[in-house]
């Protein structure tokens, strides 16, 4: 088994992983310490339009970043614009590391993105949800 520590050092020889001298089935390997992620956020103007269409009073949108620490250094893993004004969020960019595309859920009844809740249009009033998907 592994140490009980927060992280692990693995090296491979031969095929197989090891830690230290022991040989480890990263496969079977589980963890009881959930791993949470980390949220940045900082004020700037990270879009030329507010949520609303406004052009003009930008100093409400806020870029967030969602990410990991992993071992001392902050992956992103997704990144925002946000309207605080209107607490709607403007664009979003989602980085899907390629081995993980395989697992990626294309189950036919998940939803699409929404403009906003059924039957409002407080957000986005220049396009319509099919235009957005």
């Amino acid at each position: 088994g592994l140490p009980k520590e927060k992280s692990a050092k693995l090296t491979c020889d031969d095929g197989a992983f090891f830690s230290g001298d022991t040989e480890v089935a990263v496969e079977k390997a589980t963890c009881n310490r959930r791993q949470e992620p980390r949220l940045t956020r900082s004020q700037e103007e990270c879009s030329p339009l507010g949520a609303d269409g406004r052009s003009k009073d930008l100093d409400d949108l806020w870029l967030v970043q969602i990410g990991w620490d992993i071992d001392g250094s902050f992956i992103e893993q997704i990144r925002l614009c946000h309207d605080e004004r209107v607490y709607g969020t403007i664009w979003t960019n989602h980085t899907v590391y390629g081995p993980s595309i395989s697992f990626r859920d294309i189950d036919s009844g998940r939803p699409g993105f929404r403009i906003d809740n059924t039957y409002m249009k407080r957000f986005y009033k220049w396009t319509t949800s099919t235009k957005m998907n």
